[in-house]
């Protein structure tokens, strides 16, 4: 998740929380953001995405019914 650290509206404690519910969440916060990091950030959020998205298609799938 990508969450912005000067963010008023969704405080960074809210992307802290939700993270730690989250099973397989990884909280990245952006600096010299606010609520709407890809207007702030679009390089960066790109950026945080492509990572994850390697990150996560290299993991093996979890184990459970297909439907």
């Amino acid at each position: 998740m990508a969450w912005a650290s000067e963010d008023r509206a969704m405080p960074p404690e809210h992307g802290r929380r939700l993270a730690g519910l989250l099973p397989q969440a990884r909280l990245i916060e952006g600096a010299d953001s606010h609520t709407l990091i890809p207007l702030d950030q679009p390089a960066r959020l790109a950026q945080i995405i492509g990572e994850f998205a390697r990150e996560t298609s290299a993991r093996p799938a979890p184990a459970g019914p297909r439907p």
